[in-house]
């Protein structure tokens, strides 16, 4: 009987166990809604962040050139107030 046994081979046996939820709850719809709302809040603020640089910005050049020209007005007047100086020197 031994020497029958000896034609046969040896048998092993492998398995593979997959887990597939059927229904999850809505969870991971639940969290693409979140995640999509939080992409689209990010992308809101991102434009406002854009918009309001912009807006500092043409303000700082607004700022900048008034100031530029009332330095300008302010130089032509000092220099006609010494020439009326000078004339009214002259003039007594």
């Amino acid at each position: 009987m031994l020497a029958d046994q000896s034609k046969y081979y040896g048998i092993a046996v492998a398995g593979v166990a997959l887990r597939v939820p059927i229904f999850d709850g809505l969870s991971t719809v639940q969290r693409i809604k979140s995640a999509k709302l939080d992409y689209k809040k990010t992308e809101i603020g991102l434009k406002q962040l854009e918009e309001g640089l912009k807006l500092q910005s043409d303000q700082a050049t607004t700022n900048y050139n008034n100031a530029l020209d009332q330095f300008k007005l302010k130089k032509e007047n000092l220099d006609l107030a010494r020439k009326v100086k000078e004339k009214a020197l002259i003039k007594y």
